[in-house]
């Protein structure tokens, strides 16, 4: 009769425990929790911006090099177009120039054939264009005047013709 006590009392909490589940009481489950999310947005073009396709050539004819060595240059205004159709979204893209090329080894011009002569790039304010160094427009209206002038290296100056070539880009990110 003991081992009946037994059975009959540990079915008996068997019994309650399914009872219990049954009823939702007892949840032995992990809680879960969900969150529903949307997601909207709009999808925009850029401003439409082109810069011209002709090549750009600046003949500094002949300089003094007494003049160059005082570190008197002439600017030389740079005839590129940039052009914008239209000024979608301007202000969500950041548009760039930049002036490309070698970079001399001693500063931050475009070097040249004579070894003791570079050409730096600025804007109307004299502010200098880095080579390969991007420059924000702020302004897509107004684009800035750009110049080159002729920079020395700190050695004497030598006599004979030099040519240099590089790249104005532009970048709409």
């Amino acid at each position: 009769m003991n081992g009946q006590f037994c059975f009959f009392k540990w079915s008996r909490w068997v019994l309650l425990l399914l009872v219990l589940l049954l009823l939702g009481m007892l949840d032995v489950s992990r809680a879960e929790a969900a969150v529903e999310m949307s997601f909207s947005g709009k999808l925009v073009s850029g401003p439409a911006c082109t810069i011209n396709t002709q090549p750009v050539t600046i003949d500094f004819g002949r300089v003094d090099v007494d003049k160059l060595e005082a570190g008197i240059s002439k600017l030389k205004l740079v005839d590129y177009t940039p052009v914008c159709k239209d000024y979608n979204n301007e202000s969500l893209y950041a548009v760039k120039l930049m002036f490309g090329g070698a970079r001399a080894t001693w500063n931050y011009e475009l070097p040249t054939s004579n070894s003791s002569v570079a050409v730096g790039m600025y804007d109307g304010n004299n502010r200098q264009f880095k080579v390969n160094t991007p420059v924000t427009i702020t302004d897509l209206r107004n684009w800035p005047k750009l110049y080159v002038k002729l920079v020395k290296n700190g050695a004497v100056l030598k006599e004979g013709t030099f040519t240099a070539a590089g790249t104005i880009t532009m970048t709409i990110e």
